[in-house]
């Protein structure tokens, strides 16, 4: 099955609800070739009981509650897509340490990934609580196994390109020296 992980803290801004309407809504011939981990602390009671409860009555869903960094890693690591339903980020970090992983994004377009990664090309996009096409973009990456590893495969390479060390090093330093510029004009 292909393997999709949210990972995030469980509050309304995050869209877990959005995942679960879009896995309502597969067919079962991609739904039974699905599995979706859904891992969290909860900021919200009642939406982490619902998903909760979804996990309970769905083979194809489960739940973690909060885990540590290194353990969040390694579910990265075996996941086949890392998902992002969020409405507003600003990175979002999960989705930057997946790409390095080399992993297939599927996210709404918010934050710096968004801003940064080419649609169909490095990512799938969807629309901030856009369940239905949320459900096509998993659809279409359920039955395209190439298309699964070339975003997989473009990921990485955008993660050199825009968020390596060596990338991301000398883009700090030039703010850090543009900084220090207008804070001491000459």
């Amino acid at each position: 099955p292909v393997r999709f992980l949210l990972l995030g803290t469980i509050e309304h801004r995050k869209g877990q609800q959005t995942l679960l309407e879009a896995v309502r809504r597969l067919p079962p011939d991609v739904l039974d070739r699905s599995e979706f981990l859904i891992v969290g602390r909860s900021h919200d009671a009642k939406l982490a009981a619902v998903v909760r409860a979804a996990a309970e009555a769905s083979p194809h869903v489960r739940f973690r509650e909060t885990v540590a960094h290194n353990d969040a890693l390694a579910l990265i690591q075996e996941t086949d897509v890392m998902l992002c339903t969020s409405s507003d980020e600003t990175g979002p970090l999960t989705l930057i340490e997946a790409m390095a992983l080399g992993k297939a994004i599927l996210s709404t377009k918010v934050g710096v990934v968004g801003e940064n990664l080419i649609a169909d090309e490095e990512a799938l996009f969807v629309e901030p609580g856009d369940a239905v096409g949320l459900a096509a973009a998993i659809q279409r990456l359920v039955r395209d196994p190439n298309l699964l590893r070339k975003l997989g495969t473009n990921s990485r390479n955008a993660y050199d390109q825009h968020f390596g060390f060596e990338r991301f090093g000398k883009g700090f330093v030039a703010v850090l020296e543009e900084a220090i510029l207008i804070g001491n004009p000459r």
